[in-house]
C-alpha cells in the first residue's frame, strides 16, 4: 500500500471538478504513516485480550473487504477517498505488531533474533 497509496490518490484527484479543495497525496499518505502506529498497538492489544487468531483474521477480512472499496472508490469525492485510505491504511497495519509478537513467540528461544530480522 505505501508503494502506490500516492499514485492511487493523484489519480483520484485528477477525476476532481476543478476548484475542488484537497488534501496533497503525500499528505494522506503522511497521515497513514502517523495513525499505523497506534492501529498496530491497538491491533496487538485486542489480541491479546481476544485471541490473536480471531483479531488477525478479522483485521484481514476488513482490510481485505476496504481494499476492494477503495480499489472502486477513486471517482468518488475526494473528502470520501481520502478517508477511505486513512481507514484502509490504519486497517492494513492493525495486525502489523500482533504479526510480529506471533512470529517472535512462536520461534525457538534461540532463533527469535533470526525471527525479527527476517519478519517484514
Amino acid at each position: 500500500m505505501r508503494a502506490w497509496i500516492v499514485a492511487f490518490l493523484t489519480f483520484s484527484q485528477s477525476l476532481q471538478p476543478p476548484g475542488t479543495l484537497m488534501l496533497r497525496p503525500t499528505q494522506i499518505a503522511f497521515l497513514i504513516s502517523v495513525a499505523g502506529l497506534p492501529a498496530s498497538i491497538g491491533g496487538n492489544e485486542l489480541a491479546r485480550l481476544f485471541g490473536r487468531k480471531r483479531v488477525v483474521i478479522s483485521v484481514m477480512l476488513i482490510s481485505g473487504a476496504l481494499a476492494v472499496i477503495f480499489g472502486i472508490s477513486s471517482g468518488l469525492p475526494y473528502t470520501w477517498v481520502s478517508m477511505l485510505a486513512v481507514l484502509y491504511g490504519i486497517m492494513v497495519l492493525g495486525d502489523s505488531a500482533s504479526l510480529t509478537a506471533g512470529a517472535v513467540g512462536a520461534a525457538p528461544r534461540g532463533c527469535r533474533g533470526a525471527a525479527l530480522a527476517v519478519q517484514p
